[in-house]
């Protein structure tokens, strides 16, 4: 049954759905839920009740859906979890992204058969409670976070068991020296940090015996082999990205309004890696730059880019050398074209040769 997109304001009684596995409610204006309203769905699997953003609680009643799956809670305005919720055994999917005002997550840790646990942009705190809750989940294999003060991320990075089976991370206002993320994060595929002062992002390992991450000075293998979208925006202080260089399937890269970066790939510290055979954004499809004005350089020599589509450049005007040649990206009719707004950086640009200029500058 799919009431989604309408106007329902309360869900009341006690309807009899035997039968009923799926309830899509989704994207309405929906305020109220009967405690009972639930009690006659044994067969209900599937739940949609986002972005009901005036829904502040779900009744304890949904302990009879004994049969639920998945649950999703995500953009919706509630409070706490409903007590009810640890006696759904079933539960393999929950999702509570983008739920503001959620106070806890405790006693998650009764939902044993969890499998995608999604919490990017939920309300409540981090504190080691909560990480052991989460690490006792022991069939959870996806996990989507996002965390706000250094604490938290040191919480969150000092476990093996949460890292490996992280997606999606968001990293907001965080004031650090530097974060090192842990090379166990194999699963993870976005990665934003927005809001930030930090100088410097690493690659790091957790000790198993103090449980903290420390910093990888000489890494030679890819890693974050899942990572196929990286998003940074307002980072104050950051100077380089060469930990991007191990991202060896990352297809989109966006970097915005980061005033004191300079190299995408810095030269220095990454020519132990070069001798190792890594090159860089070999599965890149989408690169964006936009207001970076220390931004000198991309990478020091012309890469192939075999998958590169979209490469856009706004407000760098220190970029003067492009790490293309007549050879770079896509060729054909879905080739590689270059964007750019000001006549003056394009007029500036310091070309490989005469035929990547007249490549480029035709498209």
């Amino acid at each position: 049954m799919s009431l989604m997109k309408n106007k329902i304001r309360n869900l009341a009684g006690s309807p009899e759905c035997l039968e009923l596995t799926a309830f899509l409610m989704q994207r309405g204006e929906l305020v109220n839920i009967s405690s009972k309203f639930f009690k006659s769905m044994p067969k209900l699997q599937v739940l949609d009740l986002s972005f009901n953003e005036h829904l502040t609680k779900v009744p304890d009643g949904v302990s009879d859906l004994v049969s639920l799956k998945y649950l999703n809670l995500s953009d919706t305005g509630i409070r706490h979890l409903p007590k009810g919720l640890q006696e759904l055994k079933k539960l393999i999917h929950l999702n509570l992204e983008h739920t503001l005002q959620l106070s806890s997550i405790a006693g998650i840790s009764n939902l044993h058969n969890l499998m995608i646990l999604k919490l990017a942009g939920s309300g409540f705190s981090w504190d080691r409670g909560i990480v052991e809750e989460l690490e006792t989940l022991e069939h959870l294999e996806i996990l989507t976070l996002e965390i706000h003060c250094p604490p938290h991320l040191e919480l969150f990075f000092s476990s093996l068991r949460l890292t490996s089976c992280t997606r999606f991370l968001e990293i907001l206002k965080l004031e650090s020296t530097g974060i090192a993320i842990p090379v166990t994060m194999n699963k993870l595929r976005y990665f934003i940090i927005t809001n930030c002062t930090i100088p410097e992002i690493k690659m790091g390992s957790i000790c198993n015996k103090s449980n903290m991450v420390s910093p990888i000075h000489n890494p030679s293998e890819p890693c974050f082999l899942s990572l196929s979208k990286v998003y940074i925006n307002k980072c104050r202080g950051l100077r380089e990205l060469t930990l991007l260089m191990f991202a060896s399937n990352l297809k989109e890269l966006e970097v915005r309004y980061s005033d004191q970066l300079e190299d995408i790939i810095n030269k220095e510290k990454a020519c132990e890696v070069e001798e190792s055979g890594i090159v860089p954004f070999a599965k890149l499809v989408s690169l964006y730059l936009r207001s970076l004005p220390k931004l000198k350089n991309i990478y020091w020599n012309p890469l192939r880019f075999p998958c590169l589509k979209i490469f856009n450049v706004i407000e760098c005007p220190n970029l003067k050398k492009l790490p293309l040649d007549s050879q770079s990206g896509i060729h054909g009719e879905n080739r590689l074209v270059l964007g750019y707004r000001e006549e003056s950086w394009i007029e500036g640009v310091e070309w490989e040769d005469e035929a990547t200029k007249t490549r480029f500058l035709s498209s």
